[in-house]
């Protein structure tokens, strides 16, 4: 008798053959070997299909679905509702989950049983960070307060907890062409905890073909409606009433690859964020302490993209808040170097 898969890995496959054997070969080599691999072929008009077929002859785990062309978040959903899985692991086309990965995430979501979505850190490779790392918090108030501006996790790193997706019928919104992993994470985060394993369990590869490359092109709006929409609504949860002018500023404020533009003002954005805290302290629904934390971070960051484009700007090094933010970006930066000589360490 077939045993029943603990995991069911969903990735979806679209025109991506010049790195799928890289990624199903990743995910067919972990350590933890109790799973399916379903495989969405949405439509691929290269030789992926035939790429996939070669694996669903050589290892019974690796299943292939075929489909019209319908979109990510089509696809994932579809993946989802056939699984037979606990757990929806997520893996995309073109990276790399290292060995180890789905062993180190069942045995923190196996120990954490509370937690019902799970990340992990992960190195950048590709043509536009190679090089870089991601680190996202591991503490479930800190990844909620992120949410306020953008995503807590690296999408294809995620494990969850089927039954809380199914259960509270949180699947992923078909008109969300992209930022649909930020759309579902604004909605998930009122049904469980979310965490980070702090370990680097993959390589997340980043072109300037990716979804999320593309949608930020600033020749389209199309990235902004969505996000904002996502945005807008959390920050109404507060209590908040946003004008067009302050989600375009809430927008940029999102990456620090939008703040770099300078075209803000300091003194608003500092009555801005005030304005986040008291709705905050009336509503609470997120961690004032870690809300204030992440806004002075943000302030810092504006205030020294502002100075490179404006040396008036610099008199906000002296604002407390400033202070504050520097002060905080400052010591993660310091544990970031720490943390990457141990790592060479450990790799030598």
């Amino acid at each position: 008798m077939k045993k029943t898969p603990l995991i069911s890995v969903v990735m979806p496959v679209y025109n991506a053959e010049k790195y799928l054997v890289e990624a199903i070969d990743s995910i067919l080599q972990q350590t933890f070997t109790n799973f399916e691999f379903i495989i969405i072929n949405d439509g691929s008009t290269d030789s992926s299909a035939d790429i996939i077929e070669s694996y669903v002859e050589s290892d019974s785990r690796v299943i292939h679905v075929r489909n019209k062309n319908q979109g990510i978040s089509s696809s994932l959903n579809h993946g989802i509702k056939i699984a037979k899985g606990e757990y929806i692991a997520r893996m995309d086309a073109d990276d790399i989950s290292f060995p180890h990965r789905f062993e180190e995430q069942i045995k923190f979501m196996e120990t954490n049983k509370d937690i019902g979505v799970c990340g992990t850190w992960v190195d950048l490779i590709g043509d536009i960070r190679a090089g870089e790392y991601n680190r996202h918090p591991i503490n479930d108030e800190e990844l909620k307060v992120r949410l306020i501006f953008s995503v807590c996790f690296v999408h294809p790193s995620v494990i969850m907890r089927r039954d809380i997706l199914v259960s509270t019928n949180n699947y992923y919104d078909p008109t969300f062409t992209s930022a649909q992993d930020y759309e579902l994470w604004s909605r998930l985060k009122d049904y469980t905890k979310f965490s980070n394993v702090p370990k680097t369990l993959m390589e997340y590869r980043i072109l300037t073909t990716s979804v999320s490359a593309l949608a930020n092109n600033s020749k389209t709006e199309k990235r902004y409606d969505l996000i904002s929409s996502v945005s807008n609504k959390i920050l109404s949860t507060l209590g908040m009433v946003t004008t067009v002018e302050e989600s375009k500023r809430h927008y940029k404020l999102g990456l620090n690859s939008r703040l770099r533009s300078g075209i803000y003002c300091i003194s608003t954005l500092g009555n801005y964020f005030e304005k986040m805290v008291i709705a905050n302290n009336l509503s609470k629904k997120f961690s004032d302490k870690y809300l204030r934390k992440y806004l002075a971070e943000k302030y810092a960051y504006a205030v020294i993209f502002k100075a490179k484009k404006s040396i008036k700007a610099t008199r906000y090094f002296f604002s407390p808040l400033f202070f504050t933010g520097f002060f905080l970006i400052s010591k993660k930066m310091l544990s970031k170097k720490i943390n990457k000589v141990k790592i060479s360490y450990n790799k030598v």
